[in-house]
Order: C-alpha cells, then sequence, then structure tokens
C-alpha cells in the first residue's frame, strides 16, 4: 500500500479559504455600498427638508408682508375714502391670487367682514368664534398667527389662517 500524501487535502484547504476571503470581501463591499446608499438617502433627505423650509419660510414672509401692506393701507383715509375697485386694487396686492392662497379678509371688531381681496363687494360672514381672530382681538401684538387646519365655511377644503 502506498502512503497517501497531504498535498490534495492542503490543495482544498487552500482552495476553500481563498473561496472564503473572497466571499468575505463581497459581503464587505455589500455592507459598504448599503452605508453609503443610506448616507446618500439621508443627505437627499436633508436636501429636501432644506428646501421645504425655505420655501415655507419664503411663503409665510411675503404672506406676513401682504397683511402688513394691508394694515397700512387701511390707516390711510384716502384709501379708505376710494371706489371699492380701486380700494381692492391698493390694499390687497396680486400675492394672494398664488395657487392655494384663498382670499384675505378685513374683520371688523365683531368678526364680521368689511372688506374682502376677492370680491369688490365683500361676502357676509363672522368669524368672532374663531382662534386666529380671538388670538388678534385679545392680543393687538400678536404678529402673524398661523391658525390650525380647519374646514373652510365656503369650500369643503380644509384650511388654515
Amino acid at each position: 500500500m502506498h502512503p497517501r500524501s497531504a498535498a490534495p487535502y492542503y490543495v482544498v484547504l487552500a482552495g476553500t479559504l481563498i473561496a472564503c476571503a473572497l466571499m468575505s470581501l463581497c459581503v464587505l463591499q455589500l455592507f459598504q455600498s448599503r452605508h453609503d446608499a443610506l448616507e446618500r438617502a439621508r443627505d437627499t433627505s436633508r436636501n429636501l427638508a432644506l428646501v421645504a423650509e425655505r420655501d415655507i419660510e419664503r411663503n409665510i414672509e411675503l404672506y406676513g408682508l401682504s397683511v402688513e401692506a394691508v394694515i397700512q393701507g387701511l390707516q390711510r383715509p384716502d384709501v379708505l375714502a376710494a371706489s371699492p375697485a380701486l380700494r381692492r386694487g391698493v390694499l390687497f396686492d396680486h400675492s394672494m391670487t398664488a395657487q392655494f392662497l384663498g382670499s384675505m379678509l378685513v374683520l371688523d371688531l365683531a368678526g364680521n367682514i368689511i372688506l374682502d381681496s376677492a370680491n369688490d363687494v365683500p361676502r357676509q360672514g363672522n368669524f368672532g368664534d374663531r382662534k386666529y381672530f380671538t388670538v388678534h382681538r385679545d392680543n393687538p401684538n400678536a404678529g402673524l398667527y398661523i391658525s390650525d387646519p380647519f374646514g373652510s365655511n365656503w369650500t369643503s377644503s380644509i384650511s388654515v389662517s
């Protein structure tokens, strides 16, 4: 009988070790790719949130400036004495006609509509019980207030004021 040589076992062992090493490299590459993809997703999410934040901030700033312009216009007797069409054109700028922005209303101390950016003749309505009215009635220096979402009196949509 011939003694068996250990060489074939070493070849098989070496092949197995090489296969395991290559498999380990593949697994490591997959984990690295996953990590890179998650990092890219985080960056994209941050960028998208930043764009949304700046857009919302800009829209709120423009809305606040429109409200300030109406307040300043209401303090001018010549604007109040003008015809309804001219008064509406002077008080309410065209930013209020942007998509998803409704009309701007001016209310009296009781919450009744006295001016409407959408019509020369204001619609009939009272908002004296609404939070966005009572906040300013109770604290005239409250500044720009954004209400919680509510059901609109005139449309079936959800609105904020």
